[in-house]
């Protein structure tokens, strides 16, 4: 006889949160379903996150809970948890999203630190890492294409002939026809093929010539590390990283937008007209992506925080950065979404630097808690609740960030 093993709520919500879903807040097809929750589906629900849900009327349906969200692997087995890094130098609290090319995310709670520490900022490769440079200064950067001469410039000069700047930015990079750029560096492409670039993206001549636009050498005070780009890298503040080019080995200027590796089609493109999500575009109608999203997040407490009971009081921190508008607002809800309470914000020490928030909030009971923050930035235009615009490789998705908490 075939024994057969009834998957808790929690599991459900791992593998399969429709199913999970429509078990909590009823048949999809009941025509009253008003999306909150009630009799079993709120004692189901309340077992699964690990206690009562004092907001738990104004829980819309469909909404995975923050306790429980991540992603299943193919085939509905069980999740896997996540792989932490283990990197001289980096802090072990990093997600490895890929080793080969090697990536690793930056949790939103390792991002508590008004300036995030090398050993914390997160690592993004294309190729193959190249070898550190034995003398940094020696370092070599060509500038070719639309110019009157060629030129050759060590990083040793940069330091001596120009004035340095230091700025606090953050990631998510002539003749008159010069209109464009386009950057190489000296990774080497996976295929092992010299004569593939690893990646190679180019941008407008305006950003490029933009005064927080950089060629870095340093790094919070120190010289910057092999696996960040070093010697010598591009820093692009407020478009997307690829564009802030690792290994810096060659600008060329040109007439016309660049067509290196990483550029065209629907590499960090998005569409012009919304697309039905999942279907196979070329990306001939798609734009480049360049002034970021606006982002906001919360760096403590971490999400999955579970708190003594009797705690009414949780103090907040947080972050909001965007491309090149700048942050206007930013409010928190613990309602899911219902009602929200405006924060107070910190400074910025220069242009697209992130602002840091703070916040004390007051919470009614014990409980189980999601916090939401959302930031509005100084055109009025507000973080959407789901990520908007789908696109084949998922960039500019800038939904609201929530934690969940448990008081008990």
């Amino acid at each position: 006889m075939k024994s057969h093993r009834e998957r808790s709520l929690r599991e459900l919500y791992e593998t399969d949160p429709e199913r999970a879903d429509a078990i909590v807040f009823g048949r999809r097809s009941e025509p009253n379903r008003r999306g909150f929750l009630q009799g079993a589906g709120l004692a189901a629900f309340g077992a699964a996150v690990g206690g009562s849900i004092p907001f738990s009327s104004s829980m819309p349906a469909g909404l995975v809970p923050a306790a429980l969200a991540q992603s299943a692997p193919a085939g509905g087995a069980a999740p896997k948890g996540p792989q932490f890094l283990n990197f001289p130098g980096k802090d072990t609290g990093l997600v490895v999203l890929g080793d080969r090319p090697l990536v690793a995310e930056t949790p939103e709670h390792l991002l508590d630190d008004a300036t995030t520490p090398t050993s914390k900022f997160f690592i993004r490769n294309n190729g193959v890492t190249p070898d550190a440079a034995t003398n940094a200064d020696a370092w070599s950067i060509r500038i070719e294409g639309a110019v009157d001469k060629p030129l050759d410039i060590a990083v040793g000069e940069l330091k001596s002939r120009f004035q340095q700047q230091t700025y606090r930015m953050v990631l998510e990079c002539v003749k008159a026809d010069a209109k464009f750029t386009g950057h190489f560096g000296g990774d080497m492409h996976l295929s092992g093929d010299p004569a593939k670039d690893a990646l190679s993206r180019g941008m407008p001549i305006d950003k490029a010539m933009e005064q927080h636009t950089l060629v870095a050498f340093a790094m919070n005070g120190e010289p910057l590390g092999n696996i960040h780009g070093g010697p010598v890298r591009l820093i692009v503040p407020g478009w997307p990283g690829s564009l802030s080019s690792k290994w810096l080995k060659r600008i060329l200027l040109r007439a016309t937008p660049h067509d290196g590796q990483g550029m065209g089609g629907t590499s960090y493109r998005v569409p012009v007209v919304p697309i039905v999500p999942g279907s196979n575009d070329d990306g001939k109608s798609f734009r480049d992506l360049t002034s970021m999203p606006l982002r906001s997040i919360i760096t403590s407490p971490a999400n999955g925080t579970r708190l003594p009971a009797g705690t009414r009081e949780i103090a907040l921190r947080g972050a909001a950065w965007d491309g090149d508008t700048g942050v206007g607002a930013i409010d928190v809800s613990i309602d899911f979404g219902q009602t929200w309470q405006k924060v107070a914000l910190g400074t910025l020490k220069n242009r697209y630097d992130w602002i840091r928030w703070t916040h004390t909030l007051t919470l009614p009971s014990n409980g189980y808690f999601e916090v939401w923050v959302r930031a509005t930035d100084q055109n009025g235009v507000m973080q959407p609740m789901v990520a908007a615009n789908w696109n084949p490789q998922g960039y500019g998705g800038n939904p609201i960030n929530r934690v969940a908490v448990l008081v008990a």
